[in-house]
């Protein structure tokens, strides 16, 4: 949403700054009030406009986190599980609240101006010279009331009340621009533009009109909503373009520049979505849910341990042709371990079928090791190309991107001869998963419930996500258990001073017999509603 509005309203400030340096004081005013209407609403619709080729031409590819097999446990430290709030663990920045009131505030200002309106609406006031909607209100005891009755008229007749309330819609939602006011104003403007130049045909009427306009003060207040005769800011600006030269149709082609503005903002929308290199899709153990096909292979595909010990990346690219429930496929590429297997079975899951293109297709898949933030090796930082084949089309790119520390990437290297490591099975090929007593859910109730937050880590505020990993051993036992990433102030050692007492796991099973699992495990820990526990407890004892 935040994205949504910044794009948006750089566009919107983009037109208006091209209206106010080339369009601005040419007297082409229907156009302008076209370029106007329409410029601010492009502003708001090209950034939902995504098209497909010019994402393809941007090699747009869609990034996956390759974690391990479990979902995130929270931990709220110092919170009954009776009396937790439906809400806990869902913190809403402040800038929502921000926007919001200002919406909020936008929103009541306008329906108190239109109650206001109405009611002004309903009698007739001396000095009257405004028009809303298809409402006319013109003082006729006052001189020159039939010439300001024809301009009215214009207004109505042009139906720019709906412009007016077009934008003050728009300022709600964007409040925080100062541009949409300043659009605001030069949109009522060339509203009178165009009525001062349809009652003014010839060289004496203008110059009668500007002596009227200049005679003549309505004592009537202006509403945000009406089109008023008589608006002070606009007198000079009305004079001065009513009685200026008609523009040359040369400057007609000023309103073609403003293609190359439109195209520009176009591709940088289709471009903007297709670099996904930020969107990381966490995901965990289980059957693939809904979604579309990239995200539901995305969401699937592993990163299996041989190949992440080993270091390997690069990209697996499978050509595959879908007719009717059936997929034929045959490796273009790989990278070894065994990941391209693992690209194929994702494929031929059901739920990815039902999803999956049909016809000739290539589907690349890159694997990329990051350590600390930063990528493995130098040759994934290298956009090599993809594979063409006549008569297939290739599709988006999927990333799959492992991480761990820089601390432990020499170790994750030796271990190929560490004894801990062997034999350790891929959990997608496992017959039965590895069980805690209870299920997962209980798994995930016993680390909320005892997981200790050190004092220094209270003291601290420390909150953030603590990662472990740990092997399943054939017996059930939690062995080989390890902190990936640590908060620090003894978060990490809290881990795994819990997971060294977790209780025996029914151990995973392939073909009849009992496999070691290796396990990643992100614990989140969050110490808010501890502070706001304790805030409580101690207002509560004041009383």
């Amino acid at each position: 949403m935040m994205n949504y509005l910044i794009i948006a309203n750089i566009y919107l400030t983009l037109f208006y700054g091209f209206y106010r340096f080339f369009l601005a004081r040419e007297t082409f005013f229907q156009l302008n009030r076209i370029y106007l209407v329409a410029t601010t609403a492009l502003s708001f619709i090209l950034p939902m406009v995504h098209l497909e080729w010019l994402q393809n031409a941007f090699g747009s590819s869609t990034v996956f986190v390759a974690r391990s097999s479990l979902d995130a446990v929270t931990v709220d430290i110092g919170v009954s599980r009776d009396t937790a709030s439906p809400f806990r663990g869902v913190n809403i920045p402040l800038w929502i609240y921000l926007y919001m009131g200002g919406v909020l505030a936008r929103g009541l200002l306008l329906i108190r101006k239109t109650r206001r309106l109405i009611k002004r609406l309903q009698v007739n006031n001396r000095g009257d010279a405004y028009s809303f909607m298809r409402t006319i209100k013109v003082d006729t005891k006052q001189e020159g009331s039939a010439k300001v009755m024809a301009h009215e008229l214009v207004h109505v007749q042009e139906w720019h009340t709906l412009d007016v309330l077009f934008v003050e819609l728009i300022k709600i939602f964007n409040w925080f621009n100062p541009v949409i006011y300043f659009l605001a104003s030069s949109l009522k403007l060339t509203h009178e533009y165009i009525a001062d130049e349809k009652i003014n045909a010839s060289h004496a009427d203008k110059i009668a009109y500007a002596e009227l306009l200049i005679s003549r003060t309505f004592s009537v207040s202006s509403s945000v909503l009406t089109n008023n005769f008589l608006n002070q800011s606009f007198i000079k600006n009305r004079i001065v373009m009513l009685l200026k030269d008609k523009s040359k149709r040369p400057a007609l082609l000023k309103y073609v520049l403003a293609v190359p503005l439109f195209a520009a903002m176009l591709i940088f929308s289709s471009a903007k979505v297709s670099d996904k290199t930020k969107r990381l899709t966490d995901f965990a153990l289980g059957a693939p849910v809904g979604g579309n096909f990239y995200k539901l292979v995305g969401s699937n595909i592993r990163y299996l341990p041989e190949a992440k010990t080993n270091n390997a990346e690069g990209s697996v690219e499978i050509a595959f042709e879908k007719n009717n429930s059936s997929i034929e496929a045959k490796v273009l590429n790989t990278i070894g371990y065994g990941q391209e297997m693992e690209v194929l079975r994702v494929l031929k899951l059901p739920a990815v079928m039902n999803e999956t293109p049909t016809g000739k297709n290539i589907l690349r898949v890159s694997f990329r090791m990051e350590y600390d933030g930063k990528e493995g090796n130098s040759q994934s930082k290298r956009k090599d190309s993809s594979t063409k084949l006549v008569g297939y089309e290739n599709l988006e790119e999927i990333i799959i991107v492992g991480y761990g520390s820089s601390t432990n990437k020499n170790k994750l290297l030796s271990n190929q001869q560490d004894s801990t490591w062997e034999n350790i099975a891929d959990f997608n090929d496992l017959d039965v998963q590895p069980t805690f007593p209870g299920g997962i859910n209980a798994f995930y109730k016993w680390i909320g419930e005892n997981f200790k937050y050190s004092i220094e880590a209270k003291e601290k505020g420390i909150s953030g996500t603590v990662l472990v990993s740990y092997i399943i051993e054939k017996d059930g036992s939690l062995n080989n258990i390890k902190v990936v990433e640590d908060l620090g102030y003894g978060t990490g050692q809290a881990a795994l001073d819990l997971l060294s007492h977790s209780p025996k796991w029914s151990p995973g099973q392939k073909n009849g017999q009992a496999v070691r699992v290796m396990y990643n495990l992100p614990i989140r820990l969050n110490l808010a509603t501890q502070k706001q526990n304790e805030t409580s407890k101690q207002k509560a004892s004041s009383l």
